[in-house]
């Protein structure tokens, strides 16, 4: 747009007045041939209506706009003009941007009230006016924030309204507290008083206890004495009261030759013979050759510690064994075949490992009825089991199967855990039988601690695969904490059910 010629602080040329809005020429053309100056836009509007000059009416040429000299646009650039708003003085060049500016610009009132206002503000503005509006503002501000302080008053009240009831509970519990502690201090007085007089009663009960321990060492020293007399007359061969009530050790050294050959030692101990057989696994065989009445059977507790330093830390197997007139020898485990196998990688030819047999008791026993039997229960009570060392086991006494097999229960300490494992035995020579069991474990525990442990599978055993079950089936810490009740006295109670399933 242009600006009017009353605005600029010098007479302007005619030259540089528009014919047709009458205002200093904005964005200015020359129109040909005549070279009279107009604003571009004033001149597009005509020449629309009108093909002569607005100034000399003259014919132009259509379409013959063109920019004026340069000389001409530095001339008219150099024109001063007055803002009509903020009276400042600005070349025509700058004067579109000093409009832009002074449009949004605000300054302080000199008037008095010192309030921004914008230049087109000055001429209307009103100090006293806009004063009371500022004051009016400030009134309704200040009503808001009495608002918000009563408010916080009353929070504040009802805040120390609950801390003093808060207090007052503490003060009531605080005096409970002292009751119950007076109350506890004289509960203590008499729990000691009772302490006092259970001494009393232990130590009357413990002299008690030693004069009835002393007649029942005297009447085991004569049924002792009866025993051996009784089994001297029934000629029970070597179960005299040494065998019966001491033990003695059988060791057998081996080199990886006598593996490789089976070639094995024996050892005899007057009507008892062991010898060492080997098909698959290594098994220890017990043979009894003395006399056996019909109604006579013997059962032998043993241990045998197993000495290869060089594959494993020295470890005990715990086992027992069933004699009577039909079963005059029986074999047990001694190492299954991969133990063998990493000795052999282990040992160099000449090199020992040996097996201690520590035989623990021989003693009369009951004749069994069940001897092939298809299904059967083991309840065994495995003592001192938290004293088991990495690789010892412990042997339940021997359920004698269908088809001359023989079964047992093992529990044996593994790294972390408690393995429970079901073996199965037939004569190692023979190589053909196998069978399929089915087998339930249930590991109890005392009475208030807790359920039993029950596992259930079934497995195939056979010449070469003797053993299944659980090497895991109870964790070793779980087992050994008294609190979780699984060891009663120091002993392990099971129940283990099997039937053959073929």
């Amino acid at each position: 747009m242009s600006y009017p010629v009353e605005w600029f602080t010098s007479e302007i040329p005619d030259l540089f007045v528009c014919a047709s809005c009458l205002g200093v020429v904005h964005q200015p053309v020359e129109v040909q041939p005549c070279l009279h100056l107009f604003c571009k836009a004033c001149i597009e509007d005509w020449t629309r209506v009108d093909s002569t000059c607005p100034k000399c009416r003259k014919p132009i040429t259509a379409n013959a706009l063109e920019e004026p000299a340069t000389n001409l646009l530095r001339l008219l650039n150099q024109f001063k003009i007055k803002c009509p708003d903020c009276t400042r003085q600005t070349e025509h060049s700058e004067f579109q941007r000093h409009r832009e500016l002074c449009r949004t610009e605000t300054t302080p009132c000199d008037e008095g009230c010192g309030l921004p206002l914008l230049h087109s503000e000055k001429a209307g503005h009103n100090c006293l006016g806009k004063s009371k509006e500022k004051i009016g503002q400030l009134e309704a501000k200040v009503r808001e924030l009495e608002l918000e302080l009563e408010t916080q008053r009353e929070i504040r009240e009802n805040l120390e309204r609950d801390v003093e009831e808060r207090n007052e509970d503490i003060r009531k519990k605080d005096a409970e507290i002292e009751e119950l502690r007076n109350a506890l201090s004289s509960e203590n007085s008499q729990a000691n008083e009772l302490r006092l007089k259970l001494l009393k009663v232990k130590d009357t009960v413990s002299s008690q206890f030693e004069s009835a321990s002393a007649a029942v060492t005297t009447a085991v020293g004569d049924f002792t004495e009866t025993l051996a007399r009784i089994s001297s007359e029934r000629s029970v061969g070597p179960l005299n009261p040494k065998n019966v009530y001491e033990h003695w050790t059988l060791r057998f050294t081996l080199t990886k030759e006598n593996l490789r050959d089976r070639n094995f030692p024996s050892r005899k101990s007057g009507d008892w013979e062991f010898n060492l057989r080997m098909s698959h696994h290594l098994f220890l065989c017990v043979s009894y050759h003395g006399p056996v009445n019909p109604n006579d059977a013997y059962s032998m507790s043993y241990d045998v510690t197993v000495n290869a330093m060089k594959w494993l830390a020295p470890f005990t197997y715990r086992q027992s064994e069933y004699f009577d007139q039909a079963r005059k020898a029986n074999h047990s485990f001694l190492l299954y075949r991969d133990s063998l196998s990493a000795i052999n990688d282990e040992y160099n030819d000449n090199e020992e490992f040996s097996f201690d047999i520590n035989i623990l008791s021989i003693s009369r026993t009951s004749v069994r009825s069940g001897m092939e039997e298809r299904a059967g229960v083991l309840n065994a009570s495995f003592a001192s089991v938290a004293d088991l060392k990495k690789n010892d086991g412990l042997f339940s006494d021997p359920l004698f199967l269908h088809g001359g097999k023989k079964g047992r229960v093992i529990v044996r300490r593994r790294a972390q855990s408690l393995g429970v494992f079901l073996q199965v035995l037939q004569d190692p020579a023979e190589e053909g039988w196998s069978c399929r069991l089915k087998l339930s474990v249930t590991l109890h525990r005392r009475p208030g601690t807790g359920e039993a442990l029950t596992k259930t599978g079934t497995a195939t055993f056979n010449a070469e695969s003797i053993l299944g079950g659980w090497p895991a089936f109870l964790p070793w810490e779980d087992l050994t904490d008294a609190s979780h009740g699984w060891l009663c006295n120091g002993a392990l109670s099971l129940t283990a059910s099997l039937e053959m399933l073929d």
